[in-house]
């Protein structure tokens, strides 16, 4: 058995293992087109998969990664990027005291700022394009059934990825080729699946339902992303939180209330592809 056979077995006995312990979780969506991390998260904070589920928005991020407590960090990040100029030193350093994170990244210095972090070399940016899962990687099958390949479905950013290579430890579970190449990967898990690096926005991939399953595939990957990482065992960062964690439904109507000022938000968008 090869390593990268032997890494996507580790996978897919972790995901059919006991049931996931409860954990916190920290997601950044300043201003996502279609919330699908936070919709797979708020359903998986009802079904008690997920003890706590903060969202928080640009000026908030730092300071609530900073405080720790958080066992899984998400960015769903198409658009504006945290205001704390060390929010990617704090990334860092949640996944270096032990916790896990799902990082999206659409902007070349934020995702060179992280790499090492997540195990992975960055190179050129993208334009929304389809990618392929490689090695039937369990990401794209476990728990959910997710498209072998995952076409746009809604080009709705100027700027949308990048490409990557896995370094160190770290394997690539997917690619912007049909077949394993070089500085072509798409998703890249690292830390020992702790961590997972998507050279790519959800935004790009939603609503689409190419298996009709009445789920959207962009939302059966990230749930496979979610359980797949607090699988492998993610500690909290930073101690526990003295305070309550916030849920879905307080800054659901927060964010609710915001969208509906939309020439407010419009206006801080960058702007979106023409």
């Amino acid at each position: 058995m090869n390593s990268t056979s032997l890494k996507l077995a580790l996978c897919a006995a972790a995901l059919a293992a006991a049931p996931l312990a409860a954990q916190n979780v920290l997601l950044f969506d300043e201003n996502s087109a279609d919330s699908t991390a936070a919709a797979v998260l708020d359903g998986m904070l009802q079904a008690g998969d997920i003890e706590g589920l903060t969202i928080a928005g640009q000026d908030e991020f730092g300071s609530l990664i900073a405080a720790g407590g958080w066992h899984l960090v998400v960015m769903d990040l198409p658009s504006n990027r945290p205001t704390d100029p060390d929010w990617h030193l704090e990334v860092a350093l949640a996944i270096d005291d032990g916790a896990c994170a799902i990082q999206t990244a659409w902007h070349s210095e934020d995702a060179a700022a992280l790499a090492s972090a997540f195990e992975v070399a960055v190179g050129a940016e993208h334009n929304a394009i389809p990618f392929y899962v490689w090695n039937a990687d369990p990401l794209f099958s476990s728990p959910q059934s997710v498209p072998a390949t995952m076409a746009v479905a809604d080009d709705a950013w100027g700027s949308n990825g990048l490409f990557l290579d896995p370094v160190g430890g770290a394997y690539a579970a997917a690619g912007f080729v049909a077949a394993p190449a070089a500085g072509q990967a798409a998703i890249v898990v690292g830390n020992g699946g702790r961590t997972i690096f998507n050279g790519f926005l959800f935004d790009d991939f939603s609503p689409a339902d190419a298996d009709v399953d009445a789920l959207q595939d962009i939302e059966e990957l990230i749930e496979n992303e979610v359980r797949q990482t607090l699988a492998a065992g993610c500690a909290s960062n930073r101690g526990t939180l003295t305070q309550a964690i916030p849920t879905l439904g307080e800054w659901g109507l927060l964010a609710s209330a915001l969208a509906l000022g939309g020439a407010g938000l419009a206006a801080l968008r960058r702007r979106r592809a023409a």
